[in-house]
């Protein structure tokens, strides 16, 4: 077990296994005890753009435990000096890293999540920088194929440079399994993550667990800031024209994608208009910062659905997340647009502080590797069907149709399990285990 140090040591953090688990444990029980009815304008938000904004839960009359701490913004607060370089910036954000990786002794046993981006690298690089044990390295196969590989082979190229062993994770063969209980896990409120229950068997111990949470929405790499400077160009556009990319991207774009097959008798053109209205009223909170979409993202998309899967899924008694702290996000929130919306910020700096490193490529800079991981065909066929028990009712058989075609892409699981699972419960008012659901096929 860690040192005992370590337990006041987790007191001083902002955010901890403790204090955030309930977020979803407990609220399938609050759900079930009060009798709640699924709230379809969550089920829908979930649908179009994987993400629940505010403090909407998938239930009626059911409040969520997860905090909306809005943080200064910076024309009320300035939490860094006036940088005189970039350079000094990166000097900066390395700090703020490495005081994260300090406030656990130096003996204490840790256990990271290693990928073939910049969040992990650079706590592994400060750990190694700073002479420090190095953690216990995993690394996982996911669900998106060629990507899977390239995280893979970069996680694995790095760790024979720091002459370091590093576990592969392997995941089972049936993705409905793992999405529905996934979903029971973080209580129906995001659609990803399921690749993570089989991380989290391979990680948990008693060892503290480093996570990369964050980096790459703080720090331009999020895909609603890319869409944009891509579309737009690097300039920042005025906030209307931000609000109106906002809306396209979440709700515009995938309607238009999905519409064919969302069952209209729970999902109509009124809610369609509902959640559009609730994005723009949550997003007119962010006007005042550098970058607004860095912000948003922030703040709706971190706090639970990125912790969700750092706090919810992973079992480690204690959880350090360098770039969640409140000095990091105040640090990424008041920098300049330019900075912010650098998808290259976190490369370059890592290339400036770990210079040695600097030739080690990123998962997206590798070529297309063929998929070492397939699905039993049969076993989700399977669960198909199963799957087709529930929503079939619900659904025009054209849309069907189309459901039919896409089966095997993730996308079609994710949303089909987590639809099947709102249904189920407006019956039942509860959810069964993935084995308890699966093994009835009939």
């Amino acid at each position: 077990m860690p040192p005992d140090n370590i337990k006041c040591i987790s007191e001083k953090l902002e955010h901890t296994k403790r204090k955030n688990e309930a977020i979803a444990a407990e609220l399938l029980t609050k759900a079930k005890e009060g009798n709640a009815k699924i709230n379809w304008n969550a089920i829908t938000m979930l649908l179009l753009f994987g993400d629940l904004l505010d403090n909407t839960t998938p239930f009626t009359n059911v409040k969520s435990s997860s905090e909306k701490n809005i943080l200064p913004n910076n024309k009320k607060h300035k939490i860094a000096e006036p940088y005189n370089n970039t350079y000094e910036v990166y000097e900066y954000y390395n700090e703020l890293i490495n005081k994260s990786v300090n406030t656990i002794p130096k003996e204490t046993p840790c256990v990271m999540g290693l990928s073939g981006g910049r969040d992990s690298r650079h706590i592994l690089l400060s750990f190694k920088s700073q002479q420090r044990n190095l953690p216990r390295l995993v690394t996982s196969r996911h669900f998106l194929g060629n990507h899977s590989e390239a995280d893979i082979k970069i996680a694995q190229n790095l760790a024979s440079k720091i002459n370091a062993n590093i576990q592969v994770v392997q995941q089972p063969n049936d993705r409905f399994h793992q999405e529905w209980d996934k979903n029971l896990h973080t209580g129906l409120q995001t659609t990803a993550h399921s690749w993570g229950l089989a991380l989290s068997d391979a990680l948990s111990g008693p060892e503290v667990l480093f996570d990369g949470m964050n980096g790459g929405v703080l720090f331009g790499r999020s895909g609603l800031l890319r869409s944009a400077v891509v579309k737009f160009g690097e300039k920042r556009l005025s906030f209307n024209n931000l609000r109106n990319h906002v809306t396209h991207h979440l709700i515009e774009r995938p309607y238009k994608l999905q519409q064919s097959w969302l069952p209209t008798n729970i999902i109509s053109s009124n809610t369609i208009k509902d959640i559009q209205d609730q994005v723009d009223s949550c997003f007119q909170q962010y006007e005042d910062y550098n970058n607004p979409l860095q912000a948003f993202q922030y703040h709706e998309h971190v706090r639970r659905n990125t912790r969700l899967f750092t706090y919810g899924l992973m079992k480690n008694e204690f959880v350090i997340c360098p770039f969640d702290t409140i000095e990091m996000v105040n640090f990424a929130l008041n920098l300049p647009w330019e900075l912010s919306s650098d998808p290259h910020f976190q490369s370059n700096a890592i290339s400036y502080l770990f210079p040695e490193f600097g030739s080690v490529m990123y998962s997206e800079q590798t070529n297309n590797l063929p998929p070492s991981w397939a699905p039993n065909q049969e076993s989700e066929t399977n669960s198909w069907n199963r799957i087709l028990t529930i929503i079939k009712p619900h659904i025009e058989k054209a849309g069907l149709d189309i459901l039919e075609k896409s089966r095997q892409k993730l996308k079609t699981i994710q949303n089909t399990t987590l639809l099947a699972q709102a249904i189920y419960w407006e019956e039942y008012g509860d959810l069964p285990s993935a084995h308890d659901f699966f093994s009835d096929i009939g």
